[in-house]
C-alpha cells in the first residue's frame, strides 16, 4: 500500500470484450462462448486467492480487488490488459486471425460510498474508455 491510503481501500473494476458482437457475427456463438472461457481462465490467473472476478453479463466481467493502492490497481489492469492482446487467440481456438481486445473501467471505495455509486463511476469510466478508441483502461 501506498502511504496515506486506506488499508481497506477496494478497486472493482469492469471489463468489456471489444466488438464481441463482430467476433460471433463472424466465427461463430461458439467461438464466442471459447473466448469467454478462455478469457475467465486469464482473468482468475491474474488475481490474488482473496480477490474475486466474475461475469456481469454477455461480455462483461467484474473484477473486485481488496487491500490495494493505485498504482497496483494501475499495474493489475495493464497486466489483465497485456495477457490478453499477448494471449495467441487464433492457436488456442483454431481460428485464423482471431484478435480479442478488452476495455475497462475502474473505481475504488473505502467503505463510505454505496455501491450503486462506485458501479455508476466503474460505468462512466468504461464508457469512456470505449468512447476513446477502446484496448485502453479507464479510471482512479
Amino acid at each position: 500500500m501506498d502511504q496515506g491510503e486506506e488499508p481497506n481501500r477496494c478497486m472493482v473494476n469492469m471489463v468489456d470484450v471489444d466488438d464481441f458482437k463482430s467476433i460471433n457475427d463472424t466465427y461463430g456463438h461458439a467461438t464466442g462462448d471459447s473466448v469467454l472461457i478462455h478469457l475467465a481462465n486469464i482473468f482468475s490467473s491474474l488475481i490474488r486467492e482473496h480477490d474475486q472476478v466474475g461475469r456481469w453479463g454477455g461480455d462483461e466481467f467484474f473484477f473486485i480487488v481488496r487491500n490495494v493502492s493505485s498504482d497496483e490497481a494501475a499495474k493489475l489492469i495493464q497486466r489483465i490488459h497485456t495477457a490478453v492482446a499477448t494471449y495467441d487467440w487464433a492457436a488456442k481456438l483454431g481460428v485464423a486471425d482471431l484478435k480479442v481486445r478488452i476495455s475497462s473501467g475502474y473505481a475504488f471505495g473505502n467503505g463510505k460510498e454505496s455501491i450503486r455509486d462506485i458501479l455508476r463511476e466503474v460505468d462512466l469510466n468504461l464508457y469512456t474508455a470505449k468512447q476513446n478508441g477502446r484496448n485502453q483502461f479507464v479510471g482512479g
